[in-house]
């Protein structure tokens, strides 16, 4: 019976760190996340973050030791902190201020939904097809969805496009004005650059210093720790105490994402009501 008692205990902490994994590796890469995001772009940021995800789930679906499992989930969360970073950062750049809180709403809703689905289709094909070729599948998945965002891309570079072949026009027109425009062309990067590694610097110290964002971080903390906490206790007491089966737990799970999906909309509306400026005037 002691036996059995410390296995018990030994799985629960064992469960307890395969799930905290994940956050903490998302907490570690978040930093270098939004660094990659602000030096290159949100649409890169998103694109290598697909491809880490599929490959994180790749290597669950071949993991053969809590080992192999542990770096798994911990390169889920490392390329996950590029998504949202991202994601965030696509939306703030392609949203005016007025608009952000419903622009966000939205995207939120979109990750519930994927949450509420997720849990119940991975239940299910667990139980039919087994873990390979569940994580194979959703490995598929982000491999599809990373291709369909370099169409999107593509689509959207028409503008790159057009001022490609007119620097090109410029460039051809004589010897003396191809020089002077790639002159020009090489300065302006250079102290574009300079100018953008001050901002971040400056942005990066200012965010620091400033009071509501330490507050909303804080406030984020104690949320996400408080669900962190009741995520793996709930799945030991639903599978030890209750023998409840894996679907039946994901459609359990799902009771809390289901209020999130529907929630998220009103918040974004409620902040557009409440906090949203226009650019200009914030």
């Amino acid at each position: 019976n002691n036996n059995n008692n410390n296995n018990n205990n030994n799985a629960q902490v064992l469960l307890g760190i395969f799930f905290a994994s994940k956050d903490i590796c998302q907490m570690t890469f978040a930093p270098l996340a939004g660094l990659l995001t602000a030096r290159t772009s949100s649409h890169l940021s998103l694109l290598l973050s697909l491809l880490g995800l599929a490959l994180a789930t790749l290597l669950f679906a071949d993991a053969t030791t809590f080992r192999g499992l542990l770096f798994a989930r911990g390169a889920q969360g490392a390329a996950s902190a590029a998504v949202l970073c991202g994601g965030m950062s696509l939306i703030a750049e392609t949203h005016e201020g007025r608009l952000r809180g419903r622009a966000m709403g939205a995207a939120q809703t979109g990750l519930a939904l994927g949450l509420l689905c997720g849990p119940l289709i991975g239940g299910l094909s667990f139980e039919r097809l087994g873990r390979v070729r569940t994580f194979r599948l959703a490995a598929a998945i982000l491999g599809a969805n990373a291709l369909g965002m370099v169409g999107l891309m593509g689509l959207g570079s028409g503008e790159g496009e057009a001022e490609m072949v007119s620097l090109q026009h410029t460039k051809e027109s004589g010897l003396d004005g191809r020089k002077g425009a790639v002159t020009t062309t090489t300065t302006t990067a250079t102290n574009a650059k300079e100018r953008s590694v001050r901002s971040l610097l400056e942005n990066t110290k200012a965010l620091l210093a400033n009071r509501d964002i330490l507050a909303v971080s804080l406030a984020t903390l104690t949320i996400h720790a408080a669900v962190r906490v009741i995520k793996p206790i709930s799945q030991v007491v639903l599978d030890e105490e209750f023998g409840v089966t894996m679907v039946n737990r994901s459609f359990i799970i799902s009771i809390a994402t289901v209020a999130y999906f529907l929630t998220t909309p009103i918040a974004g509306y409620w902040c557009d009501a409440n906090y949203g400026t226009d650019d200009e005037t914030s």
